[in-house]
């Protein structure tokens, strides 16, 4: 074989492999990228930064947790750092950046149901905090430092001079924060930048600002109108006097003190009342206040005007088990606010950025009555309002009777304080259902302070007249999972009587005689018994008349006598004005007239329900 020939096979047979293995490829599933995303509103910031995770989970609805550099419980260096439920497969939650060293730091997410990870770094930056932030020379103020390097020495200026700190030598511990004091030194009045920097390569920096010299302090430097603040001011003009301004706006303002007596030392403490201002905006608005001397040195510092904490519950009153929702106004912002219940903790939340909250909590299981809410949090700041727990709800869902006879309809009788959800039954002797029907709070109606079910809903049917005898079983439960029973009873279906079960059995039913029935086509009489009604023919009973005095006939049955008074027979007949008794005069030759002239009426009338008296 030639050399080209077997290059030509050998090229053939490539082509079809590689158009097999495409062909394999194209059946095989193409591995997706990992759907659970992870993204921080912010990638930089410093301790105690609040920011926020978001992304998108793989499980709908699933639980995603959140770790900080390990995944594992939170230790006091890493770990977990919170939770929350997806909405779909939307996530957001926000977390508050831990004590951390500079540097990058993993946030990780875990979708907890897949067990898929996710992550992405957060760098944090050094930052110093100074308190009080102004002071006079000699006042002592302390640095907190957080976000340095790891068990590094931290130096210190106060513009261009070194600052003597207490302790001498400042070390960051294993979380890279410090804390430490000085006195102010030896400066002119002004503004100056505090700086710190530890000895990391590169060195890790933060500054702050310190007003040295006149100032002022409010305390408190919060509150409604109306709050008496004290205020204090040092390092204005010896044995000069000061005014208080309270500013609208820029060039704007209401004196609230006028010329008062400045110390030897330059200094003052006097009092203020917050003024009458609009309502404020959450978490509160800013004022300016200003002291001003005799010799225009001037300080100033902020106010902020709130409103009062307050607690709105939705509903007000409800039983031990169910739910109401607490919102609040004014609290301290991003501060954890438990919630009482009297003297019980029914839960927590954690103010937001305004000092709202919104939290669902359980009724406890306490007696009726009025119960306080109260709403405090770490700050002191509380709230109440007054919960009405009612008593058991009062629920009635029976049969109308205790027995019934074959045949009959039977109808429930139901009636509620409160409308409740149902799901009613009726099982016969035999344990099979012969009704049921599903109540929603939406069908009772409100009639006299009671809640109650039309007949639509209430009327159940017509037993069959062959319906088993017995005890008949009917339960209203809470649901249709009938885990939970509202009301039942029971009820006996006794056997219809017939006229042959009253004839012979006349002293046990105890029949009597009651009424004579006339319709277009006979006559019928009525009998009573204790199994119930029965209706039976003139011929049924052996009618016979065995007497007619004046108006009155007397006729003789197998279950009785009755003596009927035609002269109580009327009508109101259309083509006739007005009523007309029937009179007859006594004596046998009458007997068959009569009882033609009964017909007739009959068929004018339909029916007549003639009242009778009993006799024997």
């Amino acid at each position: 074989m030639s050399k080209v020939l077997m290059r030509k096979r050998a090229a053939s047979a490539t082509i079809l492999l590689l158009l097999l293995v495409s062909m394999t490829l194209a059946t095989l599933p193409i591995a997706k990228a990992n759907p659970l995303t992870i993204v921080l509103s912010e990638d930089e910031g410093q301790v105690g930064d609040k920011i926020y995770v978001s992304g998108e989970s793989i499980s709908p609805g699933g639980l995603i947790k959140i770790y900080w550099d390990s995944i594992k419980d939170w230790d006091g260096k890493a770990g977990f750092i919170g939770e929350v439920y997806a909405v779909g497969t939307a996530y957001s939650k926000r977390i508050v950046i831990p004590e951390a060293t500079a540097g990058d730091h993993t946030v990780i997410v875990k979708d907890v149901e897949s067990a898929v990870l996710e992550s992405t770094t957060f760098t944090v930056k050094p930052k110093i905090v100074l308190d009080p932030k102004a002071g006079i020379v000699g006042d002592t103020i302390t640095i907190t430092g957080t976000g340095f390097g790891k068990e590094l020495k931290v130096t210190f200026l106060i513009g261009t001079t070194s600052l003597t700190t207490s302790p001498i030598t400042v070390t960051t511990d294993e979380l890279g924060s410090f804390e430490c004091t000085f006195d102010i030194p030896d400066l002119a009045d002004g503004t100056y930048t505090v700086k710190a920097t530890d000895t990391a390569i590169p060195a890790n920096i933060a500054t702050a600002v310190l007003n040295v010299g006149i100032l002022i302090q409010l305390t408190p430097d919060k509150g409604i109108v109306g709050t008496t603040v004290t205020i204090l001011g040092r390092g204005f003009t010896a044995d000069g006097t000061v005014d208080i301004r309270w500013y609208l706006g820029v060039d704007v303002y209401v004196t609230l003190v006028d010329d008062y007596d400045i110390d030897s030392a330059g200094e003052f403490t006097t009092t203020f009342t917050v003024p009458l201002v609009p309502d404020p905006i959450a978490p509160g608005t800013k004022y300016t206040v200003k002291a001003i001397d005799n010799k225009l040195k001037e300080a100033e510092d902020e106010f902020t005007v709130v409103e009062l904490a307050s607690i709105k519950l939705d509903p007000k009153s409800g039983r031990p088990g169910d739910t109401f929702e607490v919102t609040g106004k004014w609290f301290t912002k991003d501060k954890k606010v438990n919630i009482y219940f009297d003297a019980l903790l029914l839960g927590k939340v954690t103010a937001d950025s305004v000092g709202s909250f919104v939290v669902t909590v359980i009724v406890p299981d306490v007696d009726p009555g009025a119960y306080t809410v109260r709403a405090e949090d770490e700050k002191g700041v509380s709230a109440t309002a007054t919960f009405t727990v009612k008593p058991p709800p009062e629920i009635v869902i029976m049969t109308r009777l205790t027995e019934y006879l074959q045949g009959d309809i039977i109808s429930i009788y139901a009636r509620c304080t409160d409308p409740q959800d149902a799901y009613l039954e009726i099982i016969d002797p035999n344990e099979v259902l012969f009704w049921s029907k599903e109540i929603r709070k939406a069908d009772w109606t409100e009639i006299n302070g009671w809640n109650v079910l039309p007949y639509s809903y209430v009327l159940v049917s017509q037993l069959p007249s062959d319906a088993p005898l017995g005890s008949w079983n009917f339960t209203a439960y809470k649901d249709i999972s009938k885990k939970k029973v509202h009301d039942k009873n029971l009820f006996e279906v006794v056997e219809r009587p017939t006229l042959q079960t009253i004839l012979d059995h006349l002293d046990e039913v105890k029949a009597q005689l009651v009424g004579l029935i006339i319709t277009e086509e006979e006559m019928e009489v009525l009998i009573e018994t204790s199994l119930g009604p029965v209706i039976a023919g003139l011929e049924d009973v052996n009618a016979t008349l065995v007497a007619i005095d004046g108006s009155v006939f007397t006729i003789q049955t197998d279950v009785g006598t009755i003596k009927v008074d035609v002269a109580t027979i009327e009508t109101d007949v259309s083509t006739i004005d007005g009523y007309f008794p029937v009179t007859v005069p006594a004596g046998p030759v009458w007997i068959a007239a009569v009882l033609s002239l009964i017909a007739a009426l009959a068929a004018i009338a339909s029916v007549y329900l003639i009242s009778s008296r009993l006799a024997g």
